[in-house]
């Protein structure tokens, strides 16, 4: 694993067509693009619920998910992703600390704050335009995370993936 500007490493990163999940000391990061086909969705699911499912009991994790473009997540996805975290919602809210969603989708932020204000989540959550301000809320729960390390591992980690991140944020 090549080492980032930041110094900050993930302990273990897993790639799908268009997606990732990279974690990190006590936080998961998650990138969904928008060229996710269907058999990509499907890999993103079952590896989505196997990290949860394997999560350790005795910890929990802030979590940052990176939509940039949101027109690979239409209402049939959106459906299954909310199936499968409300399967596991009780394993969530223990071993949740926060959550912050990054999305440039003035729309999509709209309806996720409407859905999150009529059913929040049972951790503290944002939903925000930029990574850095989603990745600086989920630091606020967090003792000694460096926002802006953490943010800047991430990005280098997905332009080596060929994803252009920075222009977002």
């Amino acid at each position: 694993m090549a080492v980032h500007s930041s110094g900050l490493e993930p302990l273990d990163v897993v790639r799908g067509e268009g997606w990732l999940i990279a974690n990190y000391r006590l936080v998961q990061c998650t990138y969904y693009g928008p060229e996710v086909d269907q058999a990509g969705f499907e890999a993103h699911l079952e590896q989505l619920g196997r990290e949860i499912d394997e999560r350790d009991e005795r910890e929990r994790v802030g979590v940052f998910y990176y939509v940039p473009d949101t027109s690979g997540m239409d209402s049939p996805r959106r459906r299954a992703l909310a199936k499968l975290l409300d399967a596991r919602k009780d394993k969530l809210e223990r071993t949740t600390l926060a959550y912050g969603l990054a999305t440039r989708s003035p729309f999509v932020r709209g309806v996720l704050s409407t859905v999150f204000w009529l059913a929040p989540p049972p951790y503290p959550y944002k939903v925000s335009a930029t990574a850095l301000e989603a990745l600086e809320f989920v630091a606020e729960h967090l003792v000694y995370l460096d926002a802006r390390a953490l943010h800047d591992s991430f990005m280098d980690l997905l332009e080596a993936q060929g994803v252009r991140s920075r222009q977002a944020g």
